[in-house]
């Protein structure tokens, strides 16, 4: 379990994410995790996953095609509106987000974790309340850049978590 990066205690995933995601490629972290009970002291640097693994990570695809409110995302969600009576339907009471409806096998989405039926609520620490959000914040973004998204996964039926999945985009063709 990692417990520190840089002498900086990590209480969560989100400290985790928030320090990795913030430290430029290239640029190496002072790693302590616990293991049977003794703290261990690691050197990473942190890398670009397209560059580390090109076949897996670097053969994103190019979105030429027009973006439409509800479809196809860069990172290879299909996305939807998350209307109050959805929301109901579901049984979520917490506001905001974006429905991800479908995931495309292979894109940096699926890579990542992201799953259909997924709550979007978060790019980078910013909230995403509607599919503009999504293209808004995807727009920001180029090949290389990490990318960690606050989504909300139904765990069980009618229980939902709040999850962090995260990744560096790949470069497009």
């Amino acid at each position: 379990m990692i417990v520190a990066i840089n002498g900086k205690p990590i209480r969560n995933g989100s400290d985790l994410i928030e320090t990795v995601t913030s430290t430029p490629v290239g640029n190496s972290l002072d790693v302590t995790v616990m293991r049977d009970k003794k703290r261990e002291n690691f050197k990473v640097v942190v890398g670009d996953l397209a560059q580390i693994f090109p076949d897996r990570f670097g053969g994103g695809k190019s979105d030429d095609s027009p973006q439409v409110e509800g479809t196809q995302a860069k990172f290879g969600v299909s996305i939807m509106p998350l209307t109050d009576a959805r929301r109901q339907q579901m049984g979520i009471d917490q506001k905001g987000g974006v429905l991800v409806d479908s995931v495309e096998p292979g894109s940096f989405a699926d890579d990542i974790g992201m799953l259909p039926k997924d709550i979007l609520l978060e790019i980078n620490r910013q909230a995403v309340n509607s599919v503009d959000d999504v293209k808004r914040l995807q727009n920001t973004l180029k090949p290389g850049d990490a990318v960690a998204f606050r989504i909300l996964r139904q765990v069980d039926r009618g229980k939902w978590q709040h999850t962090f999945v995260a990744g560096t985009l790949p470069a497009t063709r």
